[in-house]
């Protein structure tokens, strides 16, 4: 019986504590989970995509409006066992609720 891993997406939002989210990848990708990343403008400012798919071994999903990405942010969803936003800004929270 082959076993899958679990996959997670990470949601980064702008905020100067973007950092902690490269922790976080790092932690979840040496533990066995495969991890996908998207990120906003604002949080690619702090932390460059290059650092994020380094860390995860995977592509950044960064623009919802790239040319031949417009159902993207549909893909990520139905292929996630797990969501995680990191950091979970005022701004994120207030647009979530």
């Amino acid at each position: 019986m082959t076993m899958s891993k679990s996959k997670i997406l990470v949601l980064v939002s702008g905020s100067i504590a973007a950092y902690k989210a490269c922790y976080l990848v790092s932690k979840l990708v040496q533990n066995g989970f495969e991890v996908k990343v998207a990120a906003s403008n604002s949080a690619l400012n702090f932390v460059g995509a290059t650092t994020f798919e380094a860390l995860s071994g995977q592509e950044v999903a960064k623009d919802t409006f790239e040319e031949g990405r417009a159902l993207d942010h549909i893909y990520l969803m139905r292929n996630s066992d797990l969501v995680i936003c990191v950091p979970a800004t005022g701004n994120f929270i207030n647009k979530v609720a």
